[in-house]
């Protein structure tokens, strides 16, 4: 459909702004982040902060600044929600519905390694991690140094599909549409440490396990879960493989994967 006239005009303040940012030498990223929301919004494509809350509810939103707060590190004000209205309603619908738990979460660039550092090992200081975990010693740096792009995430706390091996997980994914991923484990643990610090001590996944898209070096899917009080199970050293066998976390149902919406933009 062409655009309307007063489309059009819009379109061409936001290429005038641009413009002009790049001749007087003040064009960055974050100003243009802040103008492309400005006109995504007026078009109706992504929302604001107040709009994704007012949707999705405010315990399923953590905020940039809620988080930073909690890990104690800078971002900036000019933060795109890379989402759609249409995708927080259809969001919003779902969790209605009991089986699902779709959350707005800002997620910060950090490691496996920077979170061990931050929030350290003592349980008197919560949440925190477990003494002597194995991945602390190399040679798991691929996967156990992996950094998120930081930024807004679009993520299903249901856990899905349990009680399937991880290429049956991969097919069901699948039939969701190209839309949906399974998420990464470093992403995961920052939620959980993050939903702690900000939800009044909740502790998501206590008797479940999420199977990721990481492999050890020795070969073995990672997965993460039980988190109690001495920190999240993170294993991936104990001959798990990427299907069921009697007495394993997978045969036992309690196995599942925690699904991520690719950004709209």
């Amino acid at each position: 459909m062409p655009a309307t006239e007063q489309e059009r005009a819009r379109i061409f303040n936001l290429q005038a702004k641009i413009c002009m940012g790049i001749l007087d030498g003040t064009f960055d990223a974050k100003k243009y982040a802040h103008v492309l929301q400005e006109f995504m919004g007026k078009k109706g494509g992504m929302v604001t902060l107040a709009q994704a809350t007012e949707i999705l509810g405010k315990k399923k939103v953590i905020s940039a600044e809620t988080a930073a707060n909690a890990w104690q590190q800078a971002v900036s004000a000019d933060i795109c929600i890379c989402f759609s209205e249409e995708t927080l309603r259809q969001c919003a619908g779902e969790n209605k519905t009991g089986d699902h738990d779709w959350r707005l979460i800002f997620i910060h660039s950090l490691s496996l390694y920077a979170m061990h550092k931050i929030r350290g090992t003592d349980p008197s200081n919560q949440p925190c991690f477990r003494k002597d975990e194995w991945w602390l010693r190399q040679p798991e740096e691929e996967w156990a140094s992996f950094k998120p792009t930081a930024g807004y995430y679009l993520i299903d706390l249901q856990g899905q599909n349990n009680g399937m091996d991880w290429f049956a997980q991969e097919q069901e994914i699948a039939k969701l549409g190209p839309e949906y991923l399974r998420l990464h484990e470093t992403i995961f643990i920052q939620i959980m440490f993050t939903a702690y610090m900000t939800n009044n001590g909740e502790r998501i996944f206590q008797g479940g396990w999420h199977w990721g898209v990481a492999l050890s070096y020795s070969g073995e899917r990672i997965i993460v879960g039980d988190f109690v009080g001495m920190g999240p199970d993170i294993s991936g050293n104990e001959g798990i493989p990427p299907y069921p066998y009697p007495g394993s976390p997978c045969g036992n149902g309690d196995l599942y994967v925690i699904i991520m919406r690719k950004p709209d933009c």
